[in-house]
């Protein structure tokens, strides 16, 4: 699999960016749901290299989706409860094949439950 680099953006050049789009380190906060320290913690190490494979770019279907939980142990009951939303909404998010990737991300990132 072959490692590619993004190109970073330096942070004054994300700060106009911002800028021009009218957003707030307070309106990002509020709509990624984090707080305005750790929005302004992103733009100030946003020129820091990111790395990434081919295959973290391609999309989950809703059945890799629900594999993936499944060999790690988790449910949409289980999910629910440590997002902090209804299982019928994590049902939702897992069904959807446009959903955005940062749910594939998290369900690739979740720690395995070990059964004992």
């Amino acid at each position: 699999m072959e490692v590619k680099e993004l190109v970073p953006m330096s942070p004054d050049a994300l700060r106009a960016e911002m800028e021009s789009r009218g957003w707030t380190a307070d309106l990002l906060a509020q709509r990624w749901g984090m707080t305005k320290r750790r929005v302004q913690q992103i733009v100030a190490d946003a020129d820091r290299p990111r790395y990434y494979d081919d295959e973290e770019l391609v999309p989950m279907s809703p059945d890799a989706l629900r594999a993936e939980m499944e060999s790690r142990g988790w449910t949409a009951d289980l999910l629910a409860q440590r997002w902090g939303m209804t299982k019928r909404r994590v049902q939702q998010i897992v069904a959807d094949a446009d959903r955005p990737r940062y749910y594939d991300d998290a369900v690739r990132a979740l720690p395995i439950i070990a059964k004992g």
